[in-house]
Formats: C-alpha cells, structure tokens, sequence
C-alpha cells in the first residue's frame, strides 16, 4: 500500500488560496447547479466527468462567464462528480486555462501551483486543500495544478460545475508542453497530467510526475 499523508483542509477565504485563484460574487450559478441536483451521474464509489452538457453550455450565466472572466471566447460547462479522498494526480491546462467550479454541496479542492514542478515533477508537499461551501464558485488560475475535488467530511458524494475553454479534456493530443527544459506530454487536449507512480492514471500510460506521499482529506 503506497503512504498517504493527511493534510488540514483550509476555508476557501483563506489567504492562502489567493495564489490558485478567488471566488466568484458576480454570476448566479442557481440554475446550472439545480440542473446538476437533479440530473448528474453520480456515482458513490469513484469519479464521474462529464465535459460538456449542452443542457449546462447553453444557460444563460455561461454565456454571462464566457464575457465577464473568457473575453467572448468559446467555453464549454460539465461537471465532475462522485466520490474519492484521493489526489493520485495533479493537472492544469495552460491555454487560456483558467476554471470555474461551482459547488452542489461542500467539495474540498485539492491544489497546487506549477511553479513547484521542478525538473518534471512536484512533491505532494506542496498541495493545500480548500473547502469549497456548497453554492459557492471559485474561478482557478491557469497555474493552479489540480484534480478531481474530494468528498468533504459529512458528505457521501460531491458535485461541481466545471467551466473551461472549448475543446479542452475533449480529444487526443500528440503534444507536449515545456517546464523549464522538461517536456510533458498532453494527456488530452488542454490538459497536462502529472500522475503518481502506480496510479490508474499512471498506469494508463499517463506521465508520471507526483512524487511523495499520497495526499489524503
């Protein structure tokens, strides 16, 4: 069994957050995260992702966020759901990467910043974690390294809105993007993925990159 580290789960209005991004007050998410309480796939023992539902993509508070945080350009509204206590992985998307998550219930977001990857990989150290209070957003910077969310104490699942440019986590990618003098394959369109050794992630040909101990909520 690979060693887990259990790290101490920040409000989201903590100082500390202000490097991976900040919250939204200016967009009423009430309609996408209704939509998602009563229609999303939840499942209650691994992680769903869905990465465009047009019945979320077409709302009218996605095109307000496509003006006021994207400058008019193509973006594209799913969600991620399910359950897990895990960061087998971090990734970020560094186009215009920046990413909008909206909570249906309390979420915890696992985070770190690209500027830790050093020489191809980032020890789990540098990950925080942030509670995310249900029907609330935050909107992450494109350097904020990230994963699916986790379940929060007292919650069985989590849901969350995720707002992203267009065409991203959509299609293959032979690509790849430099850190420093490292080349780190796209996973999909968009997405760089730094996985941990033995992972499913890793061991579905991802590029393995999160060194340390496995980091637990």
């Amino acid at each position: 069994m690979s060693e887990t580290k259990k790290i101490d789960i920040l409000s989201i209005q903590d100082p500390a957050f202000a490097k991976y991004g900040h919250i939204v007050l200016d967009c009423d998410f009430t309609g996408p995260l209704n939509w998602l309480r009563t229609y999303a796939t939840c499942p209650t023992n691994s992680v769903h992702y869905t990465a465009d539902e047009p019945e979320l993509t077409t709302m009218a508070v996605i095109k307000q966020i496509s003006q006021t945080y994207f400058g008019g350009a193509n973006i594209q509204a799913g969600y991620c759901s399910g359950h897990t206590n895990a960061t087998p992985a971090l990734e970020f998307h560094p186009y215009n990467g920046y990413e909008i998550i909206a909570a249906v219930s309390n979420t915890i977001l696992v985070v770190a910043h690209t500027d830790d990857i050093q020489n191809g990989t980032i020890h789990s150290d540098h990950c925080e974690a942030f509670l995310l209070p249900a029907d609330t957003a935050v909107i992450l910077r494109p350097e904020a390294l990230h994963y699916a969310p986790n379940t929060a104490p007292g919650e069985k699942t989590f849901i969350t809105l995720v707002v992203l440019p267009a065409g991203t986590n959509v299609g293959e990618s032979s690509e790849s993007f430099k850190i420093g003098t490292t080349d780190i394959p796209f996973l999909v369109t968009n997405k760089v993925l730094l996985a941990r050794e033995g992972s499913d992630e890793a061991n579905s040909g991802a590029y393995v990159g999160l060194i340390g101990p496995m980091i637990v909520t």
